[in-house]
């Protein structure tokens, strides 16, 4: 760009119909059209006028000037790792951006998702007014409020219960994860033409889903952070599952199970493959991220869940149960207590048939057998009513299956 202004071809392989230009010249000037050279030459000119014209709107010709108007967009963390102290941080930043004045300012709340965007100073100071600065149902009952435990008035169990009590959440409420890189990407797509975007971050810093750091590089907008208050209640939380994408049948393999945590706990740890509990371990967390690992081998494609409960709920001698119960399991959201991942195996593909007739279908097992495909049968009420329950399977066939089944 030179001087400021510069053009940009969305579609430049129509540019090559230029080379049609020597063509109609000789085409007209070999034309026996009777007509003077000066209207002959007048007339190629316009003809070479249109096409070029054409072609370029063909090409997509779009003129870049420079600009240096600012377009802030201010991306809001709404997740439920931000507490009241956060909100209220965030909403007095956004604030006084949209009384300062000096560019123009756009509000996009998110948590998993990204939310609608809100511009202009009327619908920012509206969307300010009507909004929650303080999580409800979330905030610990003062000490002498705290129900006394059998062991006595013990404080940080009495927390783990107000606090569990106090949150009703939805399993699949979106604000119990956070999406950063939705979030400037989201920002970055809603900026005007001609302008010259900017994303701030209002968050904690607490990233969930996604890599905002790939966003940041891939996007080449300048994005800044302004670092909110973190929750102060107590916090444990199953981030992740790394299990292997494929293993062959009866191969080991490791689970690691990644939990995150804002204090210095004790919990167990209890590893299901399907419906079957296949491990269950005592450990010690400290504040930040922990990783435990989980020797696991499977036969055929499972789903694996890692859950974390409190030690007192654990089964064993009087002695661990005492043990147990000395060690508080302080924790405010339930909902992310548990995170999953399926392993699929690399051994005999599996077919499952639904049908009422077996014995008719033992040719078409005998022929899937040759083929080293497994077939399982099953009558109509045994079909799985959960897709967890499918993932074994390579195909699912109904034979005979009445719709009212």
């Amino acid at each position: 760009m030179s001087g400021g202004f510069g053009f940009e071809f969305l579609a430049p392989v129509w540019l090559s119909g230029v080379l049609l230009l020597p063509l109609l010249a000789w085409v007209t000037r070999r034309s026996l059209a009777d007509l003077p050279r000066r209207q002959m030459r007048v007339s190629l000119a316009v003809r070479c006028v249109i096409i070029v014209l054409l072609l370029l709107a063909l090409a997509g010709l779009n003129v870049l000037r420079q600009s240096h108007r600012t377009f802030v967009v201010l991306a809001m963390d709404e997740s439920l790792s931000v507490d009241g102290d956060g909100r209220r941080a965030a909403a007095d930043f956004i604030r006084s951006a949209v009384a300062d004045g000096t560019h123009n300012v756009a509000v996009l709340p998110f948590h998993a998702q990204p939310q609608a965007m809100i511009v202009g100073k009327a619908a920012i100071h509206g969307w300010l007014s009507a909004l929650q600065v303080s999580q409800p149902n979330t905030a610990a009952a003062p000490d002498s409020e705290l129900p006394e435990t059998a062991a006595g008035n013990d404080a940080g169990a009495a927390v783990t219960s107000t606090a569990a009590a106090g949150m009703a959440i939805a399993a699949d409420d979106p604000r119990t994860a956070t999406d950063l890189s939705a979030a400037v990407r989201a920002a970055v797509h809603h900026v005007p033409a001609g302008r010259v975007p900017h994303v701030v971050l209002l968050t904690d810093g607490l990233e969930t889903i996604g890599d905002v750091a790939a966003m940041v590089s891939r996007s080449q907008c300048p994005v800044s952070a302004v670092p909110l208050p973190t929750r102060k209640d107590p916090e444990l939380q199953v981030s992740e599952v790394v299990v292997p994408a494929e293993v062959a049948e009866g191969q080991p393999f490791r689970l690691e199970a990644v939990i995150d945590a804002n204090h210095d706990d004790r919990i167990i740890v209890d590893v299901f493959a399907g419906d079957f509990r296949a491990a269950s371990e005592v450990h010690d967390v400290t504040a930040g991220e922990n990783r435990f690992l989980f020797d696991q081998q499977i036969r055929q494609p499972t789903e694996f869940t890692v859950r974390i409960r409190p030690p007192d709920d654990a089964v064993g001698t009087e002695a661990d149960s005492q043990n147990y119960a000395a060690a508080a399991f302080m924790d405010s959201i339930a909902e992310n207590n548990q995170a999953s991942g399926i392993v699929h195996t690399s051994g005999q593909p599996r077919v499952l048939m639904v049908s009422p007739a077996e014995e008719q279908n033992r040719s078409l097992a005998w022929a899937m057998k040759e083929q080293g495909i497994g077939l399982e049968f099953r009558a109509a009420a045994g079909l799985p009513e959960e897709l967890n329950e499918l993932q074994p399977y390579s195909a699912v066939i109904l034979s005979d299956v009445a719709a009212t089944d």
